[in-house]
């Protein structure tokens, strides 16, 4: 019970900093969701040269369909690609991909048991 009370209350905040972030009136935040996007790009990249994800790499769920509007600065794409590292151009070479649907889970899931069904 009580740890669901708290992740409540995780989600509040972090809803907060994100709606905070979009609207522009809290630098803190602006930066706190920045700081996010180039770890999130620097684990994707990590992920990619791990796998050789030579077919992409695919990020989803609501954070990222919540950011749509701070994606498009480059901040990402950018922490993915490392600039000037040894691995920029293998980096260069495989796709990333932000999913903007938030549901995008919920319908691979049905999907898979309807396939499950099926046999």
């Amino acid at each position: 019970m009580h740890a669901k009370i708290l992740m409540n209350y995780y989600f509040s905040i972090l809803s907060k900093i994100t709606e905070k972030a979009l609207s522009g009136t809290c630098s803190i935040c602006a930066s706190t969701v920045t700081m996010f996007l180039e770890i999130l790009g620097t684990e994707a990249a990590n992920l990619a040269l791990k796998a050789l994800a030579s077919g992409g790499v695919y990020i989803a769920g609501g954070i990222p369909a919540r950011l749509k509007s701070i994606l498009e600065d480059g901040t990402l794409l950018n922490s993915f690609v490392r600039e000037k590292s040894r691995t920029t151009f293998l980096l260069s070479t495989f796709p990333l991909v932000v999913i903007l649907n938030p549901s995008v889970g919920l319908i691979g899931s049905k999907a898979f048991a309807r396939r499950l069904c099926q046999k």
